[in-house]
């Protein structure tokens, strides 16, 4: 929901808040601001809402997953857009701030474990291993704004670049089913792969997360 507002407005922003989006589709600010009649918190749940009923149409029928595309667009949209109320309406808060961090998880649980236990996954140990290492990624992070240190989103396996990922994901796997594909390499379904990458992008973040962290901590020793 609510994102802290900047300490210096005037310094050049070096972080990727989700709120950029706006910045690479400039129509969706004015969906924003016919959304800013609702208050954050709305949205928020919306965006947690949308999660879970992406995790749901992975049970369902192959053909819905284009509803499982849409329900991740909408989550990372909704995600967006909360922040981006708040300032507008001036409604930023540290309950909204905790509030929109805790659903991200929350989000992220939902649908990484739907996706680990749907019927596109055949090593189910990679879909958790995927979902403890971005937990982990984001542990490191809290844990960096709790010393002091600016939370940062320039790493590999941010958010936004996640769900990027994962929006396109379920259209190649439609397509894979179409052509009766099963396996994509070896004994491995698209989406078992597509887990190992994100351990594998969640591993390097985790480190550039801690070398960040440290080297700032250092500096302002």
């Amino acid at each position: 929901m609510a994102k802290n507002p900047e300490k210096n407005p005037g310094r050049k922003r070096s972080r990727l808040y989700f709120e950029d989006l706006f910045g690479y589709f400039p129509f969706l600010k004015g969906i924003g601001d016919l959304l800013s009649i609702f208050p954050p918190t709305l949205v928020s749940i919306a965006s947690f809402a949308s999660a879970l009923l992406a995790g749901i149409t992975l049970f369902l029928a192959p053909s819905f997953l284009i509803l499982t595309s849409f329900f991740l667009l909408l989550n990372l949209f909704f995600d967006s857009v909360d922040g981006y109320i708040a300032r507008k309406t001036r409604r930023v808060s540290k309950i909204g701030d905790f509030l929109d961090h805790v659903l991200d998880r929350f989000s992220d649980i939902v649908i990484f474990l739907c996706l680990t236990y749907s019927p596109y996954v055949d090593h189910e140990y990679l879909g958790l291993f995927a979902l403890i290492s971005i937990l982990l990624l984001s542990y490191i992070g809290t844990q960096g704004k709790a010393i002091g240190m600016e939370r940062e989103f320039i790493s590999p396996a941010n958010r936004v670049n996640r769900m990027y990922i994962l929006i396109l994901a379920p259209l190649v796997e439609l397509l894979l089913q179409i052509s009766n594909i099963k396996h994509a390499f070896l004994k491995f379904t698209f989406f078992d792969l597509l887990m190992g990458i994100f351990i594998i992008l969640a591993v390097l973040s985790t480190i550039i997360r801690i070398k960040m962290i440290v080297k700032k901590a250092g500096e302002n020793a």
